[in-house]
């Protein structure tokens, strides 16, 4: 996500969408249809940038999310897509899973709050 501020009032809230309705995600993860794509959002901080990168596939271990950075990302130069990383159901930025043709069946809270800010209506 770049050139959204830290106090921006719609991604706050699309974090803390994500965050209040993360214990859905955690059910159908548990469920998971093979034909579908379960990912999380994590925010990491490191050589005094912030980044928010997705994990996929996502595995839901002992109260912890863990896999591998399904994207390329862009500020923080130590991390690599296929990195690990994890992060507890409080500290993630999003969820979201997607059809077999990336069509976003639940979740996906950060995406439509960009999409929102570039007028794109869902």
């Amino acid at each position: 996500m770049q050139g959204y501020k830290r106090s921006d009032p719609v991604l706050n809230k699309a974090y803390a969408d994500a965050r209040s309705t993360v214990q859905d995600f955690i059910s159908k993860l548990a469920s998971a249809r093979p034909d579908y794509r379960y990912l999380v959002k994590v925010r990491i901080e490191a050589q005094g940038h912030v980044e928010h990168v997705w994990l996929e596939p996502v595995q839901y271990e002992n109260g912890i999310f863990l896999g591998p950075i399904a994207n390329v990302p862009v500020r923080i130069t130590s991390l690599k897509r296929g990195d690990a990383a994890q992060a507890t159901p409080d500290k993630i930025s999003d969820w979201v899973i997607l059809d077999g043709f990336g069509a976003i069946i639940a979740g996906g809270f950060t995406q439509k709050a960009m999409e929102s800010h570039r007028g794109i209506q869902p």
